[in-house]
């Protein structure tokens, strides 16, 4: 595949790796602000063009090890999702 391929004629690896190393600091941004939410006064929580909400939930989840040791081998209760990843690293120089 030739360098043209993608923005700025980068080539596609490069270029999602820019990519994800932007998402990482979004992300890094995103639970700043997060926090910054969850700390403040519900009345302070609207912006000019968005408000934002707080909720707190529960989730439950089954223990497999702790029934497993109960009742032994639960494969035949399995499920398998098959799926394809791309993985980037940087180039050494």
């Amino acid at each position: 595949m030739s360098e043209a391929v993608g923005s700025d004629n980068k080539h596609p690896a490069d270029e999602l790796a820019e990519i994800r190393l932007k998402l990482r600091e979004w992300k890094d941004r995103e639970d700043e602000l997060r926090l910054l939410l969850v700390d403040m006064p519900e009345a302070e929580r609207e912006g000019k063009r968005y408000i934002a909400t707080v909720n707190e939930e529960s989730r439950s989840k089954l223990n497999v090890p702790a029934l497993e040791e109960e009742f032994g081998d639960l494969s035949r209760f399995y499920t398998s999702t098959h799926f394809t990843t791309v993985r980037t690293k940087r180039k050494k120089k």
